[in-house]
């Protein structure tokens, strides 16, 4: 699009969709805001503190995603130093901007170009990105598939010969793949169909769908980030990538699992859905080869955790809302519209129950650590999942003083091997890693209260004194408390260091 044609756009208007997004927007972050913060996104945020007090990412605190997922929250801390303002709800008010400020920049495009439903779509991101989410809001993933929301837009546009992607909605497209590299496959389809459709119906060229300001952008943005990576975290690539490549990627669920279980059915629903009563248009198409090269991302991912699986869904369910519904209540197929707005409200209710399936009450725990009576008390775990001890470290007004977040690594070393042991001489040196870090941690670090896990099913303080030195640094500790464990499964005790200064 020139300058002339934007000078000459009509301006967006402030309508009843505008309004309909805003108030949506609002009531999502309102509703957020008392509710649980995800432990994901309590740990991220402790890494975005990490790095303000120039703690060496990737060293002095490991988390296993590239640095862009650690990096998208340091603004919210960044407000929470600057105005006191929680960075949690910080987070919660960001996500909501951005989702307005997306479905705003996407209605302008398609009112700028002349096309029809810009309005509606609106709204419908609103919808579809705040609203729906629930327990995925303010995940990563949510963030980068909403950015690369106006990309797709314009590759719509660039099929109608409406204008090209430009140069801004790519860096964002790239921007989507430098938080997971798994994303690439999100970007890539929607261009690969515009390919293989010009090819087939003769309109245009089938390169400009792959060659394009855009889409140059976007693969410039993925380089040019990696090489930032490469040398602002060299330690992310020499350290952390064996480590995770070692026994974090291989542990994957089962297909079956992947597709009933953890609700990967939901998409493949949606896509039918679209496929029956939906437009056929460039959009539509668009849409569908997002969502289906993110669901491609939730499999190869394979871990089966809903905020991995919304991505997909997210695009599944704005083919829903923005094509399938009005086309189907038209009546354009010929097919009765009460069969697919059944289905829309059986598919809805299924993908809300999954997506708040992650919502944990730590509460019991937060005020343990409280009562422990140790002004900001310094916190790490000896835990299976850093949900024990995030978010109830920040909500306690601790300090988290932990290399990890848990014990992931030991946990991902036995389950890497099919007998579940840890025979394996190179998946042994892992959990000796462990071992050493979690030793280090408690003798130069010396937190004031240590959360452990002790399951039903494994004594991670039976684990922790196994190590001879590990043992006598926890002779050093005092039990403090015990709160009970998620779903019944034993309970986490709270350990208090003998000389730990109190309150006052």
């Amino acid at each position: 699009m020139t300058a002339a044609n934007r000078a000459a756009a009509p301006r967006t208007p402030v309508d009843a969709w505008t309004a309909a997004a805003v108030l949506m927007a609002v009531a999502a972050m309102v509703f957020h805001a008392f509710m649980p913060t995800k432990d994901d996104i309590s740990w991220l945020i402790t890494n975005a503190e990490a790095l303000l007090d120039s703690k060496e990412l990737y060293k002095d605190i490991i988390e296993t995603n590239p640095p862009l997922s650690v990096l998208l929250y340091l603004p919210a801390v960044l407000v929470e130093r600057l105005t006191g303002l929680r960075a949690e709800l910080a987070t919660v008010v960001m996500i909501g901007l951005i989702g307005l400020g997306i479905a705003r920049v996407v209605r302008r495009r398609l009112n700028a170009a002349g096309a029809e439903g810009g309005g509606r779509l609106e709204a419908v991101v609103v919808l579809v990105f705040l609203v729906l989410p629930l327990g995925a809001y303010g995940q990563k993933d949510q963030v980068a598939a909403l950015i690369a929301l106006p990309f797709f837009v314009e590759l719509m546009l660039l099929a109608e010969q409406r204008g090209r992607p430009s140069i801004a909605a790519g860096v964002l497209a790239g921007l989507c793949v430098a938080v997971k590299p798994h994303f690439v496959l999100a970007v890539l389809f929607p261009c690969l169909w515009l390919a293989a459709r010009a090819w087939r119906t003769g309109s245009g060229s089938w390169l400009t769908p792959l060659f394009n300001p855009g889409t140059i952008a976007a693969g410039i943005t993925v380089v040019a980030f990696q090489g930032f990576v490469y040398l602002a975290f060299p330690t992310f690539f020499r350290d952390v990538l064996p480590m995770v490549l070692a026994v974090y990627v291989p542990i994957r669920a089962p297909l079956e699992a992947l597709l009933v279980a953890d609700k990967g059915f939901l998409f493949v629903v949606l896509l039918a859905v679209a496929w029956l009563y939906g437009s056929r248009t460039p959009l539509a198409g668009v849409l569908a080869a997002a969502g289906l090269g993110f669901f491609a991302a939730y499999l190869l991912q394979a871990k089966g955790w809903p905020y991995h699986l919304f991505p997909a869904t997210g695009y599944g369910l704005l083919l829903l809302f923005g094509d399938v519904l009005p086309h189907a209540w038209a009546g354009r197929q010929g097919r009765p519209p009460l069969i697919a707005v059944t289905m829309a409200a059986l598919i809805l209710a299924m993908h809300s129950l999954w997506m708040m399936v992650t919502w944990i009450d730590w509460s019991p725990l937060t005020r343990a650590i409280v009562a422990t009576g140790i002004d900001q008390p310094t916190v790490l775990n000896i835990a299976a999942s850093h949900d024990v001890g995030h978010p109830s470290t920040r909500d306690a007004g601790g300090r988290w003083v932990g290399t990890f977040s848990c014990r992931w690594l030991t946990v991902m070393a036995y389950n890497a091997r099919p007998d579940g042991g840890a025979d394996d001489q190179a998946l042994a040196a892992w959990i000796a890693h462990d071992r050493a870090v979690l030793r280090r941690d408690i003798a130069e670090r010396r937190p004031d209260v240590i959360l452990v896990d002790r399951r039903d099913n494994f004594d991670w303080l039976a684990w922790a004194r196994e190590d001879p030195d590990t043992a006598r640094l926890l002779d050093g500790y005092r039990p403090a408390g015990r709160v009970a464990g998620q779903g019944g499964t034993g309970g986490i005790d709270l350990l208090r260091r003998a000389d730990a200064g109190s309150a006052g």
